[in-house]
């Protein structure tokens, strides 16, 4: 944020609010998801296919969290000329994250239901 509050680019603050809001929100989901698996004595069984799909999920949000990480490597060592274009990026990779999270959470819906 020191680079984005000495440019004086309104611009690029307000992208980066925006980061900020995204980053919140996936991390307040991320703190309630659901694990996705029942316990030994848990009235829902989650059947053998059904625990091969969500993991399938999970380990695309691996994937999306090793693309967050790499865009926000990309701000870090970004020159104030591709500040912009980073964030975008940035945005652009934790907004898809976000929506991987949601159909998770669609599909743990869909197999407790």
């Amino acid at each position: 944020m020191p680079v984005i509050a000495a440019s004086g680019d309104s611009n690029l603050a307000q992208l980066y609010n925006q980061i900020q809001a995204v980053f919140d929100r996936v991390v307040a989901k991320l703190r309630t998801a659901s694990y996705g698996y029942s316990g030994f004595f848990d009235a829902v069984k989650i059947r053998e296919a059904e625990l091969d799909r969500m993991l399938e999920f999970d380990w695309g949000l691996v994937e999306a969290v090793d693309r967050v990480v790499k865009a926000a490597d990309t701000v870090a060592k970004s020159e104030p000329g591709k500040l912009a274009e980073a964030l975008s990026a940035l945005r652009g990779e934790l907004l898809a994250f976000e929506d991987l999270l949601a159909k998770r959470d669609e599909v743990i819906r869909g197999i407790l239901a």
